[in-house]
């Protein structure tokens, strides 16, 4: 597995400049689907939304060296690029994929194995339903071995069940809560989400689901960086990864959870819990200038009185993925602009 070292640190700039970046706006009028092939799913959805459409359902392709394409970057796209859609439609995308797990379940138990050739972290993956139902993977361990699988049983059991495919099942457990048994009773599909990213939806009356779940302790999609531009007026959160996604939910920015905050949207085909690259979200002070302090592909907003505007003292910054509390300087004023850059984990492998 891939190591990765982040020494502890925080990286704070402060620039003092004249402000003079705007939102870059999506084209209103554009006539053909724009080409994504080849791209990475995050770089996909920042290219669609900008053209006015949204980012629909995900199907894994095999990856393997014998393919003229590195792995997780797009295979095909339906409708293919050139063709006329109304703004506000969804594109499907086929994803090459080398890294999977396999879920196979039925009334009484569920399976996951790692197919991968490397462990599989089960720190952040979940499973949730439209009803309620959850449960959190790291129950069974805070790694799956490779080739190896965990099992969830609805029903008091003694002993694991041998799957096909399973070369050991590290890991077995029974939970009696209706609301942790998401592949079962009246549910007829389930989520799939690893680091506040949606993997896969899996429908219950096919006894077996395929989904990509990252390998690393940052999923290869997923921003290893927090990034904040601001000034006494306006304070935005902008992801600046060229290729990977930003999962809002995950971060605790002035106290309060991100999910809490009342955002509205400006695009109707964005995701404000998913920022895709180049994508902001602004928070603007009342009474002040709405001026972007740095320039982004603008998608969400909310206006905050002066009580609100946490940004104009030393505020805190936290994230899911270590819990580690980090402190970003104040706003120095209307027309200098600050800049704090967050890492996501002290220590990625």
């Amino acid at each position: 597995m891939l190591r990765r070292i982040f020494a502890y640190w925080l990286l704070c700039l402060m620039v003092m400049m004249p402000l003079s970046a705007q939102s870059a706006t999506p084209d209103p009028t554009p006539i053909t689907l724009p080409d994504v092939i080849g791209l990475t799913v995050p770089a996909a959805a920042a290219r669609l939304n900008a053209a006015g459409y949204r980012l629909g359902e995900i199907t894994l392709a095999d990856w393997t060296s014998a393919v003229n394409a590195p792995p997780n970057t797009i295979r095909e796209q339906i409708p293919t690029a050139g063709t006329p859609l109304p703004l506000g439609e969804i594109v499907n995308l086929t994803v090459w994929r080398a890294e999977k797990a396999i879920l196979i379940f039925d009334d009484n138990d569920f399976t996951l194995q790692n197919i991968a050739t490397e462990a599989l972290s089960l720190s952040r993956i979940q499973f949730t339903t439209p009803g309620g139902a959850s449960f959190e993977a790291r129950e069974w361990s805070s790694i799956l071995r490779p080739n190896q699988c965990v099992q969830l049983w609805s029903v008091r059991t003694n002993a694991h069940k041998d799957v096909e495919g399973c070369q050991f099942i590290q890991n077995w457990l029974f939970r009696l809560d209706r609301n942790q048994h998401f592949w079962t009773g009246g549910n007829t599909e389930f989520t799939v989400i690893q680091d506040n990213i949606v993997r896969g939806r899996c429908l219950i009356e096919t006894r077996r689901c395929e989904v990509y779940l990252s390998l690393s302790e940052i999923p290869t999609d997923s921003a290893e960086y927090l990034y904040f531009a601001y000034t006494n007026d306006a304070w935005v959160i902008i992801n600046r990864a060229p290729d990977r996604f930003l999962p809002t939910p995950a971060i605790i920015v002035g106290g309060v959870p991100f999910a809490r905050r009342s955002i509205t949207a400006i695009s109707p085909v964005a995701d404000l819990n998913l920022l895709a690259p180049g994508q902001c979200i602004a928070f603007w002070r009342e009474g002040g200038t709405r001026q972007l302090p740095i320039a982004c592909d603008q998608v969400g907003e909310t206006t905050v009185d002066a009580a609100g505007a946490f940004w104009n003292a030393p505020y805190e910054v936290s994230n899911r993925l270590d819990g580690q509390n980090r402190t970003c300087p104040g706003a120095v004023g209307s027309t200098e602009l600050t800049l704090c850059l967050v890492p996501r984990l002290e220590n990625a492998e």
